[in-house]
């Protein structure tokens, strides 16, 4: 009986068992304190694009995990952000959508903004790249928008009918397959941009050399430098090949080598000579080269700041006009009389407040972008030497905008060419801007051109046809036309034609053209690979250095260059390197007067019997007959010390020349603001009452200056100056205030605090109606309204009892007889009441700062207050001036001249100035208001 009972239940449970197999499992809700989030790729989108998101689950000890393939994330406003076929989360229209998920019991929202910018024109950071066979390189799509800003584009959809050469994937992440030419198209929209990838064949791979873009090297130990590799082919293309290089220094205790910014960088240990060697390989191919390396023991002694355009050191940098560039260098002078550029080494810095941008690292490392007028240092360190300029920023204006006529107007396809763009100041500065312009192409199909990215104004021709380049800069518009030719090379000329003689430090520049199939001829200097027999007698710089067909003649003797492109080749051209016969070495100046304490650098003319000059400054051996006065630092760099007369004396190679050198008095270096200026946003400040100003001369003395100073303020948006010498704060933030005297102006930081003159309403009553509609408010925190009587003031308010909605209006305050917190309120549109709870600000200078929300295509724009975001209702801002910095760095006025409909809209009298963009900050003073 109890076998059977057992039986039956055994079969009672496998029969569970089995059922239970058939039942789908649900895991079991998650309650041990976990967080479900969403993380956006971005915060805002643009109408088109798809979202990027991680949906991440983090434990209670912090650990996290993505589990974003696990769930599905919801919008729940679609005709902002919708799913499209593909399950894809797509920006439809403008505004803002909340989206949700949830996960064994936990959930997790977020709200995604869709930007009202429209796009303008889209493009790849390299338009035109060339792979080794098997590397991977990854590009970048971009838009430029209707806010004169560019926005990367992630997973993007690209068309290949070349996947058998390359392949690329939804990252942009790009791998050569096979020898070929493949395009890829990506499109957005009602834009499309194209990409070339050329990959070499075993022909152009069989004869290609691996070559370095340095000669040999000889270097202090204090210093370092940097080397990359190039791949160059048969058919005369180059491709960069540092990062796929096998790099080794013979000997390491001499040196250690190092990545750094897609370079190597050579960093000396100690003195000797070693040899780095590079090493590449590609399949059945093997590429190697060497490079000697000499270590000195020298020390550094001193640095020097410069413009790399201008002979003189920091005390000939030029002035620049704010939008405009300038390129300085840093050179290392050693105790053994070597000079070394560490323009990459140092450790640049200025200022977040100067009236300029400085680029610290990349390849335009030491590069000055001017902001607006103003003056401000910046300095260098190295193995603890330091320098200093100052560097002014002027107010000219830009004249003339040009596209450099070097650039061809004919290209063929599949060569990209770099184009550059020169700006004309009234002050007569001319310079590069091709970094800070916009540019475009009116036919993008036939070329592309970048913009705002790694290489601006970088046209890449894609078929033929005819297109114009067009580039922006400061609401001026430089245009060039082009034509894509089909035509091909069929020979390469070199200028000049006949054999060249030179003498050892020589340099020249030679040019190729091709020779087309239409009969034409192109400018290809920059496109073709250079070649030297010897180049230890002559070397040339080819497309992969700064000045390709520069030849410099280092050693007498007989060598030849050519050029190869598209696998045509021109003639060697005979050059022949001299004993040139020197008559005449010249100091220049020969004369000069120096300011006591500042540093300056000659030149040493070296004349050569066939009339060339050089410039052997370097090499030549400098003294002065007085060195309490004149102090030589070496190179024809040379400081002064005292006032008097001397003379500096030169000697290369036996030939003496002297100059007379007159130290007079010490200059005004610059000037230092002692103090702090305490203001706050509404406030005012007589600055004389709280700063001083000190002058140092070059000599460094110094004076307390007392009388003829004049105060500025290098951006109005924060403070303005009333009568000279009073400061109205504006905006809340960190800003400068600047001081010129004799001519020298010195910068000081000031910090606005943020408005005492905030306060919380706490009751309203509403009094009369429609027009003749006014306000008692109750300010709890209001002391003293009788020094607020008459003043204007701006509260914020819900439109219409709409909770997610506030507005910004604009009114008068007066006092009521007997009152110490009820004050009444005058609204300007008083359909825009107050409310409880929500906050009311005076503006006792009639001044007030807001954030650009937007600003479209046809001029309207809408405001925000920088402290809840509020959108601002216009009413009472008739004729109101309104200021802002643009991207070039100057601040733009201009007068309000319409209000849309909604209040909320306004357009402003621009004349010809650049438009605001999303995010600027703008100031404005009130009408018919006098500040108190």
């Amino acid at each position: 009986m109890i076998a059977t009972q057992l039986r039956i239940y055994a079969l009672a449970c496998m029969a569970l068992l089995v059922a239970g197999c058939n039942e789908s499992s649900t895991p079991a809700n998650i309650n041990d304190g976990s967080e479900l989030s969403i993380s956006l790729n971005e915060d805002s989108l643009i109408v088109g694009e798809k979202l990027q998101f991680s949906v991440l689950l983090t434990s209670p000890n912090g650990d996290t995990t993505n589990i974003t393939q696990s769930v599905s994330v919801e919008s729940h406003n679609a005709q902002v952000l919708k799913k499209d076929d593909n399950g894809q989360l797509v920006a439809m229209a403008t505004g803002n959508a909340g989206i949700s998920t949830t996960y064994r019991g936990l959930s997790a929202s977020t709200t995604v903004e869709v930007s009202p910018h429209e796009v303008r024109s889209l493009f790849i950071d390299t338009p035109h790249i060339q792979l080794l066979p098997a590397s991977s390189k990854q590009v970048q799509v971009l838009v430029y928008l209707s806010n004169h800003t560019n926005k990367p584009l992630f997973n993007v959809d690209w068309i290949t009918e070349s996947d058998n050469v390359a392949s690329i994937d939804r990252q942009g992440i790009i791998t050569a397959n096979s020898s070929g030419t493949a395009r890829f198209q990506a499109s957005f929209g009602d834009f499309s941009t194209e990409l070339i990838v050329d990959v070499p064949d075993e022909q152009n791979l069989a004869s290609a050399r691996l070559v370095f873009n340095t000669v040999d090297i000889q270097l202090p130990q204090e210093g370092s430098a940097l080397i990359r590799s190039y791949l160059e082919l048969s058919s005369g293309s180059v491709i960069d090949a540092t990062d796929v290089t096998e790099w080794a220094a013979d000997d390491p205790s001499i040196i250690k080598l190092s990545d750094a910014d897609n370079q190597i960088k050579i960093q000396p240990l100690a003195p000797g000579q070693t040899t780095i060697t590079a090493s590449l390989k590609i399949g059945d191919h093997g590429f190697e080269n060497q490079q000697n390396v000499t270590v000195s023991a020298a020390k550094l002694s001193h640095l020097i700041i410069a413009a790399e355009s201008v002979q003189g050191g920091n005390d000939n940098i030029p002035e620049i006009p704010a939008g405009a560039s300038l390129a300085l260098s840093a050179t290392a002078f050693y105790d053994d009389g070597q000079s070394l550029d560490v323009t990459h080494s140092v450790d640049w810095k200025a200022s977040p407040q100067a009236p300029f941008q400085l680029i610290n690292n990349g390849k335009n490392t030491g590069t000055i972008i001017g902001l607006h007028p103003g003056t401000a240092p910046v300095s260098i360190t190295l193995n603890g030497q330091a320098d200093e300029a100052t560097l002014v920023v002027s107010d000219a204006e830009i004249t003339d905008l040009s596209i450099d006529n070097k650039t061809p107007s004919t290209m063929l396809i599949g060569l990209p060419w770099q184009y550059k763009l020169n700006a004309t100041f009234a002050d007569g500065t001319h310079t590069d801007v091709t970094n800070q312009a916009a540019w475009f192409s009116s036919a993008p199909e036939v070329a592309t051109i970048n913009t705002y990215q790694d290489n601006p104004g970088l046209v890449a021709p894609l078929r033929k046809g005819t297109t114009e380049i067009e580039a922006t800069f400061a609401g001026i518009t430089a245009t060039k036309h082009i034509d894509v030719t089909d035509a091909h090379i069929t020979g390469i000329h070199l200028t000049p034609k006949d054999s060249i003689v030179l003498n050892t430090g020589d340099e020249i520049t030679l040019t190729a053209k091709a020779a087309l199939s239409d009969d034409s001829l192109l400018d290809i200097t920059h496109a073709v690979s250079w070649y030297s027999t010897d180049s230890g007698i002559a070397s040339v710089q080819s497309v992969y250095h700064n000045l390709p067909g520069t030849l410099h003649a280092r050693s007498p003797g007989n060598t030849s260059v050519s050029a190869v492109l598209n696998y045509i080749g021109s003639k060697n051209l005979p050059i022949t390197v001299a004993n040139g016969e020197i008559i005449a070495v010249t100091i220049d100046p020969p004369t000069i007067t120096i300011p006591l304490g500042s540093t300056y650098t000659f030149k040493a003319l070296a004349e050569h019997k066939n009339g060339h000059k050089q410039d052997v400054a370097v090499d030549a051996e400098w003294q002065s007959d007085d060195a309490s006065i004149l102090e030589v630092l070496g190179e024809g760099t040379t400081k002064t010390h005292r006032l008097g007369d001397t003379q500096l004396r030169v000697n290369y190679k036996g030939f003496n020349h002297f100059a007379d050198v007159r130290v007079a008095d010490a200059e005004i270096d610059y000037l230092e603001i002692i103090g702090e200026l305490p203001i706050h946003s509404g406030g005012k400040t007589k600055i004389s009452n709280e700063l001083s100003v000190r002058a140092f001369y070059t000599d460094g003395s110094y004076i307390d200056v007392d009388e003829g100073i004049q105060w500025a303020t290098t951006n109005p948006i924060y403070i303005e100056l009333e009568n000279g010498d009073t400061a109205l704060g504006i905006a809340s933030g960190e800003t400068e205030i600047s001081a010129t005297y004799a001519g020298v102006t010195g910068h000081g930081a000031v910090t606005v605090e943020p408005t005492p003159y905030s306060y919380t309403i706490t009751e309203v009553e509403t009094i009369g109606e429609s027009f003749d509609t006014y306000y008692i408010a109750t300010l709890a925190e209001l002391e003293n309204p009788s020094a607020f009587n008459g003043m204007r003031v701006q509260w914020d308010t819900y439109f219409r009892d709409d909770t997610n909605r506030l507005l910004a209006n604009l009114g008068t305050l007066h006092t009521i007889s007997g009152e110490t917190t009820k004050v009444r309120l005058d609204p300007e549109f008083p359909k825009v009441n107050p409310n409880i709870k929500k906050t009311l600000h005076i503006l006792p200078t009639c001044r007030r700062a807001y954030r650009v929300f937007s600003y479209d295509d046809d001029g309207w724009m809408k405001l925000h207050t920088l402290e809840t975001g509020t959108d601002v209702t216009f009413s009472g801002f008739k004729d109101a001036d309104f200021t802002w910095e643009h991207e070039d760095g100057k601040f733009v006025t201009s007068h309000m001249t319409m209000e849309h409909s909604a209040h909320t809209f306004i357009k402003l009298d621009l004349q010809g100035k650049l438009p605001p963009k999303a995010n600027d900050v703008m100031s404005v003073r009130v009408p018919g208001c006098e500040s108190s």
